[in-house]
């Protein structure tokens, strides 16, 4: 920007003392177009605030949409990792529960085949499957009946390490066995088959 020097404005008696005195006129046209061209952005900047005033609801939703999109757009690498440990996680969670699935299928299988051979050994062996099933299912998992190895078509009391439990059990324990062996012998069958059927009717 150019700017008029201090002697442009000449004193008037001096001018009419020094009437053929010359003097060098500058032009304004530069100082002009840069004074409008700072009213211009001025204005621009003024309508630019008073748009965002107007639609503060849009402005502000696209501004946090923005700052989204950045934290994304830095995190993305962080955020890809994360989805695909994350993806290959819950894969290899639900093939577990398919094996596990599969392999409680097999157990139930095996467990009905054992039981039902062991019908054809001997009759200790269904009443003391009664007797186990009636134990789980109301949260005694600690012990089980066993037939005893000593003496034939005998029980014993086993706790889940293998070892006998001959003086261990709590009294609620003797009694529920105690009451449970009155069932069975109440029934006054020895057929296995009858033992068998009548498994489920007090669990």
């Amino acid at each position: 920007m150019r700017y008029l020097p201090t002697n442009y404005f000449i004193d008037p008696i001096k001018k009419v003392k020094e009437p053929s005195r010359a003097l060098e006129l500058l032009s304004t046209n530069e100082q002009l177009t840069e004074l409008q061209e700072l009213i211009s952005n001025a204005n621009k900047e003024i309508n630019k605030y008073n748009k965002i005033v107007e639609n503060y609801s849009i402005e502000k939703s696209k501004l946090i949409q923005e700052i989204w999109d950045c934290v994304v757009n830095e995190h993305k690498i962080i955020s890809d990792e994360f989805t695909e440990k994350n993806t290959g996680l819950l894969k290899g969670i639900s093939q577990l529960e398919a094996q596990l699935k599969s392999l409680r299928e097999q157990y139930q299988i095996l467990n009905d085949k054992i039981k039902e051979e062991n019908k054809n050994i001997t009759s200790v062996q269904p009443t003391v499957d009664a007797i186990n099933d009636t134990l789980n299912a109301y949260g005694f998992q600690n012990f089980k009946i066993v037939p005893s190895t000593s003496d034939e078509n005998q029980y014993q009391i086993q706790r889940e390490d293998g070892t006998i439990a001959e003086t261990t059990l709590s009294d609620g324990e003797i009694t529920f066995i105690t009451f449970l062996y009155f069932l069975q012998l109440a029934k006054g069958s020895k057929s296995s088959e009858n033992i068998l059927e009548e498994s489920n009717s007090y669990r």
